[in-house]
């Protein structure tokens, strides 16, 4: 489990082409304290840059507390295989406040059994 303070957490991941991947996120806030993600919705991406249009693949959420789960099935990772992308996870609260928790490089691993 990460724990993601009040700017955003660099977490880097290493995957799999063709496997499922899945990761959870504490979320806290500045104090230290549970962060309040009753009624907040959650988006995370990948894409190959920042700037980059098409995305490739969108991460699956959960949250139950404080705690985000996102996940990629094997039927999204299967087709990314560029090797190097990157990714972030915005939380948008109840309020309307936009705050990205975490986010950074994903390498992906070429599969070698189909």
């Amino acid at each position: 489990m990460t724990n993601v303070a009040a700017l955003p957490k660099q977490v880097d991941i290493d995957a799999y082409c063709g496997d499922d991947l899945s990761m959870t996120i504490a979320v806290t806030n500045a104090d230290g304290t549970p962060a309040n993600l009753v009624g907040a919705t959650i988006l995370a991406q990948a894409r190959q840059t920042p700037q980059s249009t098409a995305v490739a693949g969108t991460f699956t959420s959960s949250v139950s507390g404080n705690v985000i789960t996102l996940a990629l099935s094997h039927t999204i990772t299967v087709g990314m295989t560029l090797l190097q992308y990157v990714w972030d996870c915005q939380v948008t609260y109840s309020s309307g406040q936009v705050q990205t928790v975490a986010g950074g490089a994903l390498r992906m691993a070429l599969e070698v059994s189909h």
